[in-house]
């Protein structure tokens, strides 16, 4: 059975406890609260690339890291998204390890696809970016001023992000499933194949390709 350990990720002391006897790591961090974005780099960077190291000390070899898309030079300077480079900094590290790491991105398909599964639901809008492109500009002098200016000002640059999905990562999707077909020899399933078999949800329709 799963033990709970509840403590603070930027403490030593409850990361060992944590990791002690854990066979694998899954890191899923967020700092984007308006509380908490001002310090998104020393929770979601510093801490995290601790919580790693001190994984590896540990003998945790197996790690699995949520993150977002594959994050291009050009577009962070574009954005002038520092909190990308902190996700950046994360998967560079984990790069550089030992570890049998996996780095799992946030497909933007992926609230369809789960309103599906689950037979509930998921309200989208489409939000036309010369808004938040404006919000931004007018909240970068005033985010020093204030935690929730400050936390808009991160969001805003964060939709504009994903509002610029390389076509070059998508093209290579196929690829990328071959050779991990290739490697690991699984049958590749999917969510609405795997709600089938669970009974979740309703009827599910065939998969969203």
């Amino acid at each position: 059975m799963p033990e709970i350990v509840e403590g603070d990720l930027a403490s030593p002391g409850t990361v060992a406890r944590a990791l002690a006897g854990a066979g694998g790591l899954v890191v899923s961090v967020s700092a984007m609260t308006p509380t908490e974005s001002r310090r998104m780099k020393a929770i979601e960077q510093d801490a995290v690339i601790a919580a790693l190291d001190a994984a590896a000390k540990a003998g945790v070899d197996r790690v699995v890291l949520v993150s977002v898309y594959d994050f291009q030079q050009e577009l962070i300077a574009k954005l002038r998204l520092e909190t990308a480079g902190i996700k950046q900094a994360v998967e560079e590290h984990l790069a550089r390890s030992s570890a049998n790491w996996t780095v799992l991105g946030a497909p933007p398909s992926a609230a369809r696809r789960l309103s599906t599964v689950y037979g509930r639901e998921i309200l989208l809008r489409r939000i036309p970016l010369l808004l938040p492109r404006m919000a931004r500009a007018l909240t970068r002098p005033l985010a020093p001023l204030s935690d929730r200016i400050h936390f808009v000002h991160t969001m805003t640059g964060f939709v504009q992000l994903l509002n610029h999905f390389p076509a070059a990562l998508a093209a290579e999707a196929p690829a990328d499933h071959q050779r991990l077909h290739d490697l690991f020899r699984f049958t590749a399933t999917t969510l609405e194949m795997e709600a089938r078999r669970r009974g979740v949800g309703g009827d599910c329709p065939a998969p969203l390709r």
